[in-house]
């Protein structure tokens, strides 16, 4: 009955670098049910980080993140639960994976290849450990990427990353502030 379920105006979004989310989701018109109250849980592993608790609201778009403060490169997991003018509906487990909350945390450097080829390709061995559920690999570049761990590529896209702006930009004059001033993309 609940789809679409989007933080961020998007399924399930990894290196998200807001510390106050929107979620969304969709009732299934065909329930022919109107919503009157929602409650968002937000989880991180077994933890509760936030209850809504049940809000008396017909709104299911763009509800911000109200629980404790959100922890970067984290993996939460949340879900929504609504009472219809029928009856109760719970969603299926959605999950939002932070990126770096706080520029102070980036400590990366680049790398470049010795010989300046076009086309470098880096290695970096590392050892994980047994009771591994997730894990994250957190890469910038500028270029494109394709990463590949135990000879596999290790996600299920092409072309990454996509437009990537390198420099900052004035965000503080317009109603919707973009001072375009990028010189690296």
């Amino acid at each position: 009955m609940i789809s679409e379920l989007k933080c961020e105006y998007t399924k399930n979004p990894v290196g998200m670098d807001n510390e106050h989310p929107l979620f969304s989701w969709i009732l299934c018109p065909e329930s022919m049910e109107h919503q009157r109250s929602y409650r968002i849980t937000v989880m991180k592993k077994n933890t509760l980080v936030w209850d809504s608790g049940f809000v008396n609201d017909k709104r299911s778009y763009a509800i911000p993140y109200e629980g404790l403060d959100l922890e970067s490169n984290t993996r939460y997991t949340w879900k929504v639960s609504l009472k219809t003018d029928k009856k109760y509906h719970e969603s299926k487990t959605g999950y939002f994976t932070t990126g770096f909350l706080d520029k102070k945390e980036i400590k990366g450097k680049w790398i470049t290849h010795p010989d300046g080829c076009e086309n470098p390709v880096f290695f970096k061995a590392f050892d994980a450990d047994e009771d591994l559920d997730y894990a994250l690999a957190v890469i910038s570049g500028l270029g494109y990427y394709n990463l590949e761990i135990n000879g596999k590529k290790a996600h299920d896209t092409v072309l990454v990353p996509g437009w990537t702006d390198y420099r900052e930009r004035d965000f503080k004059k317009l109603l919707y502030p973009y001072k375009d001033d990028s010189r690296k993309r």
